[in-house]
């Protein structure tokens, strides 16, 4: 049996989009947000800049927000993590806002440089085939919102930009601790995958003991 220690690893998932990110933590906390604003794109050029710089920050300021450690008297906690886990950008045109998507990734990285953060990028169809099996099944959207529903039923109803983000976060917590609710075996693939691009140098892990 894998126990985790009092103080557990704290790891985010981030589903990065403009109008909607999704952000789930894992470890010691367990909770979702969405962050996001519409009509970036439209903006002139300096107000798009300055917004998406905006919410790269708040994208961050998120992350490391853990409510059920908060002292007395105040609402929230501030506690860097020990890994955020990236979807890795879709650099296709054909989703809009190309630029502004890569801006926003960028925003977030530097950030987390900045913060001593270690993060990683995992591509769509590897976190995809991790909660299912199949990085290629179609609608691959709804079946990862099922397989959430069913492996991590206590983050509640999600929509799917947080669902990939739990399941960013959940191979986060598997790289850095070793517990998985998803087959070993798979555990196994899908984390050896060598699209996955890891820090070079993980977070010890002193948070699991048999």
């Amino acid at each position: 049996m894998l126990i985790l220690h009092d103080d557990a690893p704290h790891v985010v998932g981030l589903d990065t989009g403009l109008t909607c990110t999704g952000l789930a933590t894992a470890g010691r906390v367990m909770r979702t947000a969405r962050i996001g604003r519409k009509g970036v794109t439209q903006l002139p050029l300096a107000d798009r800049v300055e917004a998406i710089m905006g919410l790269g920050e708040a994208i961050v300021d998120q992350a490391h927000l853990t409510p059920d450690e908060a002292p007395p008297r105040h609402p929230v906690a501030w506690r860097r993590p020990h890994l955020v886990m990236l979807e890795a950008p879709e650099t296709s045109s054909a989703f809009g806002g190309l630029v502004e998507r890569i801006q926003l990734f960028h925003e977030i990285t530097r950030s987390l440089i900045a913060m001593r953060v270690p993060f990683a990028t995992v591509p769509s169809a590897i976190l995809k085939g991790y909660a299912t099996g199949n990085g290629g099944v179609d609608p691959r959207k709804k079946r990862v919102m099922a397989a959430v529903r069913v492996l991590w039923p206590e983050y509640g109803v999600l929509n799917d930009d947080e669902s990939d983000a739990v399941v960013l976060a959940a191979m986060g917590l598997d790289k850095l601790a070793g517990l998985h609710r998803v087959p070993d075996a798979r555990s196994a693939d899908w984390l050896a995958r060598t699209s996955i691009q890891w820090p070079a140098d993980l977070p010890k892990c002193p948070w699991v003991r048999t």
